[in-house]
């Protein structure tokens, strides 16, 4: 892919094509993984509000959990050995379970990415 980007880069294309298709890319995950949120004692709420995505020129982002109510996300989803948190990788598991969506949205975009070049 890096290569496919720096000669749709020469060729003239615009990346923002690219954040847009990796933006979609993280919804389609973002949107599996929340129902399947690991859901515990919560005062405040729950991870599940938490799950989002994004998307930048080279990857689909999907992030739970922030920096004050929900820190824990991360330990969760990977494990931590030393505190014997066992891994639930919830977001990994709907990255894999909807491989056949986003895999189509990804080349769908592509071909739309070069149909825009080719039109130049």
């Amino acid at each position: 892919m890096r290569e496919f980007r720096r000669t749709i880069k020469r060729a003239g294309g615009d990346m923002q094509d690219f954040t847009n298709l990796n933006r979609d890319v993280g919804s389609i995950v973002a949107h599996r993984a929340q129902p399947s949120t690991p859901v515990g004692p919560g005062i405040r709420g729950h991870i599940s509000r938490t799950v989002r995505s994004s998307g930048t020129r080279t990857a689909a982002i999907v992030r739970a959990g922030n920096n004050t109510s929900f820190r824990y996300a991360n330990p969760i989803h990977w494990g931590w050995h030393r505190r014997n948190i066992r891994p639930n990788p919830w977001i990994s598991r709907a990255a894999q379970a909807t491989e056949p969506q986003w895999r189509s949205v990804i080349l769908t975009g592509i071909d739309r990415i070069l149909h825009k070049i080719k039109g130049k």
